[in-house]
């Protein structure tokens, strides 16, 4: 067993997680694409124009925009390998990839937007809490009047949190991936082990890098201080969703 590689978060899913993307998910693409759609619903999201993917993976969110008219669509990702999944399964030229960290996606968009998307756990792959309320400005002044922002994270500092204890991420016959979280005040340790079973036994690999962690309270404060209206918010164990208007 290889001892964990601490990396940053763009390294780690470089080099450890892009490629176990769609099977950590637990479904196929096309399922993944009709859960963004039934999210968009949930949020009273029915026909974006432009949208942005800050964080866009392997693009369920870009595609499920597109099966609602989108015009255009933009998606941002720190994963060249993630990007190429995206492109491989939409294939449609009114969508634009670029690799970039996510502080610096405005220095390539132009112009305005209606629909801001910063899903899964993107937001905590920031550095600090000041690089998420940078990136908050930057997506309010990128806005459209009465555009909207999806965002969601996970608040690890929920009291029912637990730390120090590995958990199944996703698990088949052939290979397994938990996660174990370690609690450093204002960071949270990320250390993913994968074990693949093999003819000639298992292969172990581990890798870890580091989150940040704003509360619910912090980032309702942040959006609120750059003009942004708080309108539906969901809940689940310790996920957080919300849907803001400029």
């Amino acid at each position: 067993m290889t001892s964990p590689d601490r990396r940053s978060q763009s390294e780690h899913y470089r080099h450890f997680l892009a490629a176990e993307y769609l099977w950590m998910t637990g479904l196929s693409y096309a399922d993944n694409v009709r859960l963004a759609r039934a999210t968009f619903r949930e949020f009273g999201i029915t026909n974006p124009r432009s949208v942005v993917d800050l964080g866009c993976g392997p693009g369920f969110h870009l595609a499920a925009a597109l099966d609602l008219g989108a015009e255009h669509a933009i998606g941002f990702d720190t994963s060249d390998e993630l990007i190429q999944q995206a492109r491989t399964v939409i294939q449609n030229d009114k969508v634009t990839f670029f690799r970039r960290p996510l502080e610096a996606f405005g220095d390539v968009l132009d112009g305005s937007h209606d629909l801001f998307l910063c899903l899964g756990d993107t937001l905590t792959h920031l550095s600090n809490l000041c690089a998420i309320e940078s990136l908050i400005s930057e997506i309010a002044s990128r806005l459209t009047k009465n555009g909207k922002a999806l965002i969601s994270f996970r608040d690890y500092n929920d009291p029912d949190m637990i730390f120090d204890a590995k958990f199944v991420v996703q698990q088949d016959d052939r290979k397994s991936l938990t996660c174990r979280l370690s609690d450093h005040g204002e960071t949270v340790l990320v250390t993913d082990t994968l074990v693949i079973e093999g003819p000639e036994g298992q292969t172990i690999l581990e890798s870890s890098y580091t989150k940040c962690k704003p509360s619910f309270f912090w980032l309702e404060g942040a959006l609120g201080r750059h003009g942004l209206r708080i309108g539906r918010r969901a809940t689940s164990g310790s996920m957080r969703k919300i849907v803001v208007t400029h």
